[in-house]
């Protein structure tokens, strides 16, 4: 990973949100693809570890994390609830795994229209026990 990328990252969202550990970039090398779990049954359960992984809590620090993954030509993986069953979040180029998990927040609940508005982050069966 550029360490210009690494220092900038960590600057915008603080060390407790952004993090090159090996324990980390290994929880976020696959999602519940088959061929990931192939992977894992073979003994080769971390074969596309991120560079690094980061935890925004706004749309704001998305914002900043976008743009400095393109100024420094980093790939940027999205990462939601991690049950994708297709490999879209397996960084085959490292880069940057986002994980939304900790925008979470309900913006608003109408009664009326039986709608809901929410962060990306939230995740179903949390939402149905509120």
């Amino acid at each position: 990973m550029n360490p210009q990328l690494a220092r900038k990252l960590k600057k915008a969202l603080g060390s407790d949100r952004f993090s090159t550990l090996e324990t980390d970039r290994n929880i976020y090398s696959c999602d519940m693809w088959a061929k990931g779990q192939i992977w894992k049954l073979q003994g080769d359960p971390h074969r596309f570890p991120p560079d690094a992984v980061v935890w925004p809590r706004t749309k704001e620090e998305v914002q900043e994390v976008i743009q400095l993954c393109a100024q420094y030509d980093s790939p940027l993986i999205p990462f939601g609830g991690g049950s994708g069953k297709c490999g879209g979040t397996v960084p085959v180029k490292g880069g940057v795994v986002l994980d939304a998990k900790k925008m979470n927040r309900i913006l608003a609940i109408d009664q009326v229209s039986c709608t809901v508005t929410t962060e990306c982050g939230v995740i179903g069966s949390h939402l149905e026990q509120t």
